[in-house]
């Protein structure tokens, strides 16, 4: 692989900030909508839940795709 591959670009930072820029609105939101301890206890638990999930959805795709993944393997190589 070659080692440009692997630096960031202007347009990779655009998208991250805008990512994270959009996740931090939709979470100001829902706390901004909430108005007792049990919303703010169920954002918490939701957000906590998405963490977890989307952290091993991810890690279940980077393992399949390391283990199983080549290539030549439709939709998914290269």
């Amino acid at each position: 692989m070659d080692e440009s591959e692997l630096k960031s670009t202007f347009e990779h930072r655009a998208w991250v900030i805008y990512g994270a820029g959009v996740m931090l609105g939709m979470v100001a939101v829902g706390l901004g909508k909430s108005s007792s301890l049990i919303d703010y206890t169920n954002c918490l638990i939701a957000f906590f839940a998405a963490f977890v999930l989307a952290d091993a959805g991810t890690g279940f795709y980077h393992w399949g795709v390391d283990n199983y993944g080549g290539p030549d393997t439709p939709l998914f190589g290269r």
